[in-house]
Parts: C-alpha cells; sequence; structure tokens
C-alpha cells in the first residue's frame, strides 16, 4: 500500500483541514466498480478556516498499469475556496477530464489479474475508512469551533478602541474561563491599567511567580514610569528574548516591540514582531512601518491582516492608519472607518482624535476642535489630544500655550515636545550667532 501513498506525497497543503486526498480511490472505485452517485459531505466553514472536500485526482499510465502522476485534477466544493495547492508542473484539470480519467482507470483495471483485483478492493475500503474519519474528525473540530463563544470579544475590543476603563470593569462580569483566556484577561486588564497610566499598581500587583505574558506586561509598566528605569529594563527584556524557553512568547514579543518603538529603534522592533503570529503584533508592525514612513511594508502587513479577519477592530483601525499616512483620497475612507466605529461603539479618546486628524487633513479645523475639546473632557491628560489641539488651534488661529505646557508637564518626553524644544535650541543658535 505504500507505493499508492507515494503517489499523493508531492501534494502541500497550506493551513485549514486536512482532508486526505486518498479520496481520489472513493471516486475511482465507486465509478469503475460501483456505478452510482457518492455523497460527499458539503463543506463546513467556521470562523478563519473552512473545511472542504479535496479531491486530487492523478492520471492513469495505461502500459505500467499504474499512477504517473504527470496531471492533476483538483475538484472542490462550488463556492468553497480552496487552501490546497498542487506542486510545480502540474495541470489543473477540467471537470471533463473525470470522465476521461475514470474511463482509463476501467480499462486499466480490466489490464489487472484478479489478485491485483482484489487487492484494489482491500485498498479502497481501507482508504474509504481512513478518509471519512479525518473528515469526520475535521467536521467535527469545525462545528466545536464555531459553536464555541469568544467570552473576551468585548473585553477585548474595548482596549483596541481605548475604552480602557470599560475593558477593566467587564473583566469582572465574565463567565468561567479556560486557563489560557484567564491569563489572556489578567494581560488585557493590566494593559488597559497601564493605557491609564497607573503603572504603579501593575508593578505591584504582578509578582515574581506569575507567567512570562504578565511579567512583560510588568516590564512595559516600570518602562514608562520612569526614565531610569529604562536602561534595566531593555537590559530585561532583551535577556528574556535571548532565552528560547520563553523568548518567542506572542505577549512577550509585542512589548519587545512596544518598547523598541518608544526608544525609536524600529530595526530592533521588527526583529521580534515582523514574524506576526497574533493581530495585535500584525497591528504593531503597521505603526512601525508607518514610523519609518515604509507605507508599503505597511500595506503589506495589512493584507494579512484581512485576509485573517478583515472585520477585526485591529484591521479596521491599521486600515484607517495607512489611508492617513497615505493621504489624498484615502483620508475619507479613513474618516469613515472612524465614523463607523463612533456608530457601533462606545465613544472613546482614540476614536474622536481619528475622526478630528481626518477633518484637519481636508481642511475642516472647526469640526476637529470640537471633536478634540470633547476628548479632552474624557481624559485632559491624553497626550494625543493635547498634541492635536496645539496643532489644530495653530490653524484656527487661537492660543496653544495652555495645551502645549499641559503636554510638557503630563508627557514631557512627547515627540511634539522634543521636537519643539529642538527648534527652539536651534533657533538660539542661530541668534547667537548673528549676534
Amino acid at each position: 500500500m505504500g507505493f499508492w501513498r507515494t503517489h499523493f506525497d508531492p501534494y502541500e497543503y497550506e493551513g485549514g483541514s486536512k482532508i486526505s486526498c486518498h479520496l481520489f480511490f472513493i471516486i475511482v472505485h465507486h465509478q469503475v466498480h460501483h456505478p452510482r452517485k457518492l455523497i460527499l459531505p458539503s463543506p463546513v466553514k467556521h470562523r478563519a478556516s473552512t473545511v472542504s472536500t479535496i479531491l486530487v485526482m492523478p492520471s492513469i499510465n495505461e502500459d505500467q498499469g499504474a499512477l504517473s502522476g504527470q496531471k492533476a485534477l483538483t475538484i472542490v466544493n462550488s463556492g468553497v475556496k480552496s487552501k490546497a495547492r498542487p506542486c510545480d508542473n502540474r495541470e489543473r484539470g477540467t471537470p471533463s477530464d473525470l470522465r476521461t480519467f475514470i474511463d482509463e482507470s476501467k480499462k486499466s483495471f480490466k489490464k489487472r489479474s484478479k489478485q491485483q483485483q482484489i487487492r484494489l478492493h482491500r485498498v479502497t475500503e481501507h482508504l474509504l475508512r481512513e478518509s471519512l474519519q479525518e473528515m469526520a474528525s475535521a467536521v467535527a473540530a469545525a462545528a466545536a469551533a464555531a459553536t464555541t463563544p469568544d467570552h473576551l470579544f468585548i473585553m477585548r475590543n474595548n482596549f483596541y478602541l481605548g475604552a480602557y476603563q470599560a475593558a477593566i470593569n467587564c473583566s469582572d462580569s465574565l463567565p468561567p474561563l479556560s486557563p489560557d483566556e484567564s491569563l489572556e484577561r489578567d494581560c488585557l486588564v493590566f494593559r488597559s491599567y497601564v493605557a491609564l497610566g497607573s503603572f504603579q499598581l501593575v508593578i505591584n500587583e504582578i509578582d515574581a511567580s506569575a507567567a512570562t505574558p504578565l511579567q512583560a506586561v510588568k516590564l512595559l509598566a516600570l518602562y514608562l514610569s520612569s526614565p531610569d528605569n529604562k536602561e534595566s529594563v531593555i537590559s530585561s527584556l532583551k535577556d528574556w528574548l535571548a532565552d528560547p524557553a520563553i523568548g518567542n512568547n506572542p505577549t512577550l514579543r509585542l512589548i519587545a516591540g512596544t518598547i523598541f518603538m518608544h526608544e525609536q529603534d524600529y530595526n530592533e522592533a521588527l526583529k521580534h514582531t515582523n514574524a506576526g503570529g497574533t493581530m495585535d503584533l500584525h497591528a504593531l508592525n503597521v505603526q512601525i512601518f508607518l514610523k519609518m514612513y515604509r507605507s508599503d511594508y505597511a500595506e503589506k502587513q495589512l493584507r494579512i491582516m484581512q485576509q485573517i479577519d478583515e472585520d477585526h477592530s485591529l484591521t479596521q483601525l491599521a486600515n484607517a492608519w495607512l489611508d492617513m499616512a497615505v493621504g489624498g483620497a484615502k483620508i475619507q475612507e479613513a474618516y469613515l472607518i472612524f465614523e463607523d466605529f463612533a456608530e457601533k461603539y462606545q465613544m472613546t479618546g482614540l476614536i474622536l482624535n481619528g475622526k478630528a486628524v481626518c477633518c484637519m487633513h481636508m481642511g475642516n479645523f472647526e469640526e476637529a476642535e470640537t471633536l478634540l475639546l470633547e476628548a479632552l473632557n474624557k481624559d485632559a491628560k491624553d497626550p494625543e489630544t493635547l498634541a492635536n489641539l496645539v496643532v489644530c488651534s495653530l490653524h484656527v488661529g487661537k492660543p496653544v500655550s495652555r495645551y502645549l505646557s499641559q503636554l510638557k508637564l503630563s508627557h514631557p518626553d512627547h515627540m511634539l515636545v522634543k521636537r519643539l524644544s529642538a527648534a527652539e535650541e536651534s533657533f538660539d543658535r542661530a541668534v547667537q550667532s548673528v549676534a
């Protein structure tokens, strides 16, 4: 039976469920010896993957009375996108080839001895049982995945859209979770506290016995809490990333990318995030590439996210970020994305700032100012709101000193503050050289 199996080795499957291509024998056997309709299960769609029936049909070499494998026919259930691909030098057949192939199979079968025919019957029966078991397992797994509720969806979505307190609050009302879900919940809670600026709470709550993802979040809190901690945090982070036992943890890589992005060491950040693996990592890659002014690479990451889940909030956010970076007609598309968020979910500073930046790009500074003032009422210390208010106020001819002073006091390391300070120093040097 090894001979028969080897003809299918060249076929590689990318992701999805592996439905055995041994079904080839089932079709041929039933058409040659039991000419009746063979009913196959319908495809089952669930979340990001699809279970489909994939049939690979190598051609018959009548001279040798064996499968030559020089020609392939892939039949996929109508309307279902197949994740199977044949290797190079294979031709995709047409439905009419199936009839020809079956006729050739009948002729080849009749040429064989009685013993060979019995052996073919046994092989087919074995492959039938094996394939049906595989299909049953795949369909059962698909059905189970489709009916499993995502208990963390709302909490995760709140975090992505900047509703950090709402994410923390809904963590208390979740049903019983699996260990992995519980760990993700705790990470989301502490990441929300970090986003709210409660660094010391996170540092105090996460002890040395906590899991690696939580330890990574604690490192981020330490990094952001004080400039004095940066050197030790980066040293610890590099040691952890070099540890083969934990270095590939997605949350650790995410935190590493975030910290190195803050350090403007984008190459080091991409070293740990570029492989992706989670939607968070892909979204962070988009941000890093945009900071590097590489919208072409950012677009490639966005395409990956769209293939995984086009409707995911992070995919939509990444799309909006890219549209704003590209500019032009894309600004209107970005605005519509934020408008859609505003209609579906709780209004947050992130959504308001996104809409305001789009308005400024389109020259609607009065509307942008209204949106930013609303965002300021939600969080008077939000650095992006203050920075955008400085820019918007300059365009409408209003004083900016109050917003700028707030930004300097609350976020002295903000990019706008650094650039302004550098410009002031350059101006002072120029004045001194002239004097």
